[in-house]
């Protein structure tokens, strides 16, 4: 279990929301 993978996962995904979001 990588917990970085679910870290930077879980930070992408925030992104992705705040871009939506954003636009």
């Amino acid at each position: 279990m990588d917990v970085m993978m679910v870290v930077i996962g879980k930070r992408a995904l925030d992104n992705r929301i705040s871009l939506l979001v954003e636009a």
